[in-house]
Order: structure tokens, then C-alpha cells, then sequence
């Protein structure tokens, strides 16, 4: 076999590696096949953390959530159960008209009805319901 024709089949990647020195000169080369983008400056780009200016705005994950914090939805379910252990304490028909109007959202009259009385007897009877409660929250 002719010099030429040796080293052209130790360098074809199908050729059998019979030593050792050939071996490294059989190896395909490197990298990407021709014509095929690197995805490594891709994947760089990717995990590289984002620059931050310290004057600029701060990232949305950074600012501050409108979301109640702990210590505020402690404080809102402590108030709603002071307003309904102050609600139970007052005379049947004054809480019946507290709870048709601000729970249940009905009008002096859709109350009125219900209840089987005037709307003016419903609007004193909320107007006095409110200053009772006012008066028993203010004292707690």
C-alpha cells in the first residue's frame, strides 16, 4: 500500500485505528457539524444574570406586594369578629336590618318588605343599630 493511500485511510472516520499515534488524527474534529450554529452562546446568554442599575427601577419580583402583609390580616379578622360578637348584642330587630342591609345589600324598602314595617321604621332602626355599635367598637 502506497504512502499516500496509508495516510488517507488512517485519516477516513470509518478507517480501523490500528496505533495509537493514528488515533488522535481520526477523531472527527471538534464542535458543530458544518453548517450548524454553536448552542453555546446561546446557553450563555441564558444563564448569565441580568445587569441591575442600582438608580433604576427595581425588577417587579423585587418591589413590594399589594398583598396584606400577616400582621394587617390579623388585625382585619380580629376586627370582623369584634363587629360580630358587637352585631349578637343587639335587640333582634336592629340586627336583622344591619344584616339585610350590609351583608345582603337590600334596599330600605326590599328590608321594609321583608320585615313587614315602614321604610322609615328601617332607616331609624339602622341609624340606632350604628350608634350602638359605634358605641360598644369605641369602648373595646
Amino acid at each position: 500500500m502506497a504512502t499516500h493511500e496509508k495516510a488517507t485511510s488512517l485519516n477516513s472516520p470509518t478507517a480501523p485505528i490500528n496505533s495509537l499515534a493514528a488515533w488522535p488524527s481520526s477523531m472527527p474534529p471538534a464542535g458543530p457539524p458544518m453548517g450548524f450554529a454553536s448552542p453555546m452562546p446561546r446557553l450563555r446568554r441564558r444563564t448569565r444574570a441580568p445587569q441591575l442599575s442600582l438608580d433604576g427601577p427595581r425588577p417587579p419580583q423585587w418591589t413590594t406586594s399589594n398583598a396584606p402583609r400577616p400582621e394587617q390580616m390579623v388585625s382585619t379578622r380580629q376586627e370582623r369578629e369584634r363587629v360580630r360578637q358587637v352585631l349578637e348584642t343587639l335587640p333582634t330587630d336592629y340586627r336583622a336590618a344591619v344584616v339585610l342591609r350590609y351583608w345582603y345589600g337590600l334596599s330600605y324598602q326590599e328590608i321594609a318588605d321583608a320585615m313587614d314595617t315602614t321604610e322609615s321604621a328601617i332607616k331609624s332602626r339602622l341609624h340606632r343599630a350604628r350608634r350602638m355599635m359605634a358605641g360598644q367598637l369605641e369602648t373595646a
